[in-house]
């Protein structure tokens, strides 16, 4: 990746290493399908064993080349948003420490309080306070993807118009079961549903 490059200007590559490897594909396709029954002869064959043999493998070649740099493009473009991203603020929305018969709960927020989008993040099974360190670790990642997805745009997704508009939280405000057979019943997703609607 090249720092200080605009990512805009790679995208703008983008499209065109696309178009320019479907119309190699189509070329090939054409070509695939012409009949050689019409001419005949020393030159002829000569003509069709180098557009099978050789001219046809390039043009596939060429567009793999170009869809796998169009691609790249893309990739380049992204990792260029996520390295100018402003570092993201993490905030505890709720702490509730366990009591009896009841794990503790906490609630977590990546990115601003008043973002126009907002992703809720639920944990499910074996997931319990002590994993709080991964659930923000997610939390900032998919706040990542999420602004390099609306500065890419340029328009709006969703609400969203810039990666301060967007904001991720986690959610553990229910008791998750333990284990898997334990998450084979209902009550503890609907009581954690009730919870959750009252929170958002």
């Amino acid at each position: 990746m090249q720092l200080g490059c605009d990512p805009v200007e790679l995208e703008r590559l983008v499209p065109r290493c696309r178009a320019a490897s479907r119309a190699l594909d189509r070329t090939s396709a054409r070509l695939a399908r012409s009949d050689p029954s019409g001419w005949t002869g020393p030159a002829a064959q000569r003509f069709w064993s180098t557009l099978r043999g050789e001219l046809r493998p390039q043009l596939l070649t060429g567009s793999t080349v170009l869809r796998s740099l169009g691609d790249r493009l893309q990739r380049h473009a992204d990792e260029q948003r996520r390295a100018s991203l402003a570092p993201v603020h993490t905030s505890t929305v709720r702490s509730v420490p366990a009591a009896a018969g009841s794990d503790a709960r906490w609630v977590g927020r990546t990115g601003t309080h008043d973002a126009d989008l907002v992703v809720v993040l639920v944990p499910g099974v074996g997931t319990d306070v002590g994993d709080r360190g991964e659930l923000q670790r997610d939390a900032r990642r998919l706040h990542t993807e999420l602004a390099v997805l609306a500065e890419r745009s340029r328009r709006p997704v969703g609400a969203v118009r810039g990666a301060h508009e967007v904001a991720v939280v986690s959610w553990l405000g229910y008791d998750p079961p333990d284990h898997l057979l334990a998450g084979l019943a209902r009550s503890p997703a609907v009581a954690g549903a009730s919870q959750l609607s009252a929170d958002v």
